[in-house]
């Protein structure tokens, strides 16, 4: 038929057409659903983000078609009239407000042509403003805070604290947290309180008499322990309210204002393996873990379009009868309610979503959630009080009716010990039941998992002609908590058998063709896919990126080497380096005969560039076909997640045209 056009590969390009919904919030009344839309921008190589506002019921639809520079932490005040936001650049922060009904009344164009003055009234500025914005309880002021970072003029730097350098700052400046209560009418400030350091999480209490926060652990031991603080709003009087779990998240009070419930391990140590819903009792000073029995990690999964750290939190139901949350099993992750009283489990959001990343709850009992599936990036949803389900969103459809998608299989197989392993395979569009290359894809970690939502890179390399197999090997977080901790202190072991076996399963099923493998992985997934090639010539192309190649340089030079090192393999440099090197892949280079696509961020201090740098000077002097890709200025996570679309665009191209020409 004219006009109609054959569905065509995806294109690494095509990163530049995808929208992505973030921070999903909903009016207490359950009346309006209020989000950001973020979409890359290649002319000015950026993210723009637009607000956008739709009547539940209704279905009217409005647009705030620009929130400004780094638009970010969206608050609805309390009677659903408002929104406030943060907004702003390196030089300069904003507290903005616009009216809902201002912006349903620009209708769902949204003005695209407006002006920079069109995206709301700008009510406070300052320098640095942290990720803190709660609106008060009656609608008048908001609780922000400003960031004081103490630099020394000299640029001269002395430390006294192991946390000398964090990845996505760079080199760490002490700071000061102040919280402020601003006025809505500009009439008033006031400071609310000043903290020695950063503030990670934070949530105001229902009556607006305390302010619940989450920052680094008093004894600086660790960036992934932080402690629940609580402050009183008028005197500023602050104490420690829950410590030693691990990294404490997301409080949120009960509609009582005494209890609060967080994220946080079960133990004191980060290798616990699950994250739990622990609700605290503020008046008698107590914690209870509410879901003690469910071994699963009590957050939404990540994707290479949205990172897990943007999930949501627990909350309450009104009433304090139940708590949300969201949690991941097996690959699936879900929306949860518990019973604090029972402990009685059910699940919240319908079993055909399966991949659900953000929600909002409202007081009528109706939640929004974004979900995805191995062919959809994320959508809104809309759960009403009779729990009907609502598709709200289609910003994709577009985009993906152009593009031949074939959706990923669940694929399970036996790994070491007899242990049963389970992963997604994506079979390239277009394709028949025939062996075809194949690319093994590890994840980062090792305390992470794939899932069974969208994945743009894997879909893109699909759509080269290659099969993607993308599995959770013992060390996965979705799987309990004796499965996350079988990894540690043995990397490189049963974990990779446990890979080798999914991809030794792929060829006895007729998937991949063993003499057209390749292996890629980022950060954990990169230390693996440089082990593996020093373990085995199976594979004919790898691409490792921000790998770890050498445990013992990493001890020092890493962000959390100094911590994260003793916990994973259980030495130290001056207590048992013999054994960090036997567990280095670099200690294992002689043996690579792979062709090799080494890639990097030059500002990752999680991974830093001279584990790369290591590896490929050791490579070339023993005369390997081996690329070496160093990007600029990006972190570990931002060389995927930062705000240069630009280099996460050039990666998936690169990575894509190395192994469909290599395979």
């Amino acid at each position: 038929m004219a006009g109609q056009h054959s569905p065509r590969p995806v294109r690494a390009e095509d990163y530049w057409q995808l929208k992505t919904i973030h921070e999903p919030r909903i009016s207490q009344d359950g009346r309006l659903a209020v989000y950001f839309v973020e979409q890359a921008e290649e002319s000015h190589d950026r993210y723009r983000r637009a607000i956008h506002v739709r009547e539940l019921v209704s279905d009217r639809t409005g647009i705030l078609a620009q929130a400004g520079e780094n638009a970010r932490t969206l608050a609805l005040s309390p009677d659903g009239t408002r929104v406030a936001w943060l907004a702003g650049g390196k030089d300069f922060a904003h507290v903005r407000l616009a009216h809902l009904d201002d912006i349903l009344a620009r209708g769902a164009t949204g003005g695209e042509q407006s002006s920079a003055a069109d995206d709301g009234e700008n009510l406070f500025e300052q320098k640095a403003l942290g990720s803190v914005l709660h609106w008060a309880p009656d609608g008048q002021s908001l609780v922000v805070a400003r960031v004081k970072v103490h630099e020394q003029p000299d640029g001269i730097r002395a430390y006294t604290s192991p946390r000398f350098k964090a990845d996505g700052s760079g080199m760490v400046d002490p700071v000061t947290t102040e919280v402020w209560q601003v006025s809505v009418d500009g009439a008033s400030q006031r400071r609310i309180l000043s903290h020695a350091g950063a503030i990670a999480s934070s949530a105001l209490s229902p009556d607006g008499r305390q302010f619940a926060f989450t920052a680094a652990h008093a004894d600086e031991t660790s960036v992934f322990i932080q402690d629940l603080f609580l402050a009183d709003v008028m005197s500023g009087k602050t104490r420690a309210a829950f410590v030693g779990r691990g990294m404490t998240m997301f409080p949120s009070f009960a509609p009582d204002s005494q209890h609060i419930v967080v994220l946080a391990s079960r133990d004191d140590l980060v290798t616990d393996g699950t994250v739990a819903v622990w609700e605290v009792d503020l008046a008698r000073g107590s914690a209870q873990d509410l879901v003690p029995q469910f071994d699963r990690p009590a957050m939404g999964q990540g994707s290479d379009l949205r990172s897990a750290m943007s999930a949501s939190g627990p909350s309450y139901t009104s009433g304090r009868t139940r708590v949300r949350f969201l949690a991941t099993d097996r690959g699936v992750s879900r929306l949860y309610e518990v019973d604090p009283a029972s402990g009685e489990l059910t699940t919240v959001t319908p079993e055909d979503q399966k991949a659900v990343g953000q929600y909002a709850p409202a007081d009528n009992g109706s939640v929004l959630f974004t979900a995805s599936d191995s062919t959809t990036p994320d959508e809104l949803y809309w759960l009403d009080p009779a729990g009907r389900q609502h598709a709200l969103t289609t910003l994709n459809q577009e985009v993906r009716a152009s593009w031949d998608l074939r959706a990923a299989e669940p694929f399970a197989f036996t790994g070491a010990d007899g242990w049963p392993v389970e992963g997604f395979l994506q079979r390239p569009p277009g394709v028949g039941a025939g062996p075809c290359p194949l690319v093994l894809d590890i994840h980062g970690g090792p305390r992470g998992s794939f899932g069974c939502g969208f994945k743009f890179d894997v879909q893109a390399m699909a759509a080269r002609g290659l099969a993607v197999l993308y599995v959770n090997p013992r060390g996965s977080d979705a799987y309990g908590k004796d499965f996350a901790n079988a990894v540690i202190n043995d990397w490189g072991h049963k974990d990779y058998q446990d890979l080798m076996a999914a991809v030794d399963a792929a060829v006895e099923r007729g998937i991949a063709d063993p003499a057209r493998l390749g292996v890629t992985g980022y950060s954990y997934g990169g230390f693996m896919s440089t082990w593996v090639i020093g373990h085995t010539n199976r594979f004919k192309a790898a691409a490792p990126g921000g790998t770890v190649t050498n445990l013992v340089s990493f001890h020092g030079t890493s962000d959390i080497g100094w911590y994260w090192g003793p916990l994973q393999h259980a030495a130290t440099v001056w207590g048992d380096m013999p054994h960090l090197w036997s567990m280095s892949p670099l200690a294992y280079v002689q043996h690579v005969n792979t062709k090799t696509l080494l890639y990097h961020a030059e500002g990752d201090d999680r991974c830093p560039i001279g584990q790369t740098e290591e590896f490929y000077a050791a490579l070339k002097a023993l005369g390997q076909d081996v690329t070496f890709v160093r990007y600029p200025r990006e972190s570990h996570v931002g060389l995927w997640f930062g705000p240069t679309p630009s280099l996460r665009v050039d990666v998936v191209r690169r990575m894509n045209e190395w192994f469909a020409r290599e395979l």
